[in-house]
């Protein structure tokens, strides 16, 4: 059975959410490594005088981010794939 288009759009969403929650994920935890603390409602990564933290990210992480898009999307894919032929439709 082939892939839809619509389970393409599915899984490349599905990957786009997952890259955004381990961004998520990685500044809050970078910003308190370095005995920072982040403000949920600014998003914004402050030090112990309350002066914003500017962090910068590598090329490695933005490589992690790209992996983590791509496995998700492709298991997603894969999945909904063997769902639709499960269900003959």
């Amino acid at each position: 059975m082939s892939t839809k288009p619509i389970d393409i759009i599915v899984s490349i969403g599905l990957g786009l959410i997952s890259i955004y929650a381990a961004h998520s994920f990685l500044v809050v935890d970078a910003c308190l490594d370095m005995g920072g603390a982040f403000d949920e409602k600014t998003r914004v990564c402050l030090d112990s005088n309350y002066h914003e933290i500017h962090m910068v990210f590598s090329g490695a992480l933005l490589s992690i981010y790209f992996v983590i898009g791509l496995i998700v999307s492709l298991m997603s894919a894969f999945i909904i794939t063997k769902i639709r032929a499960s269900k003959g439709g």
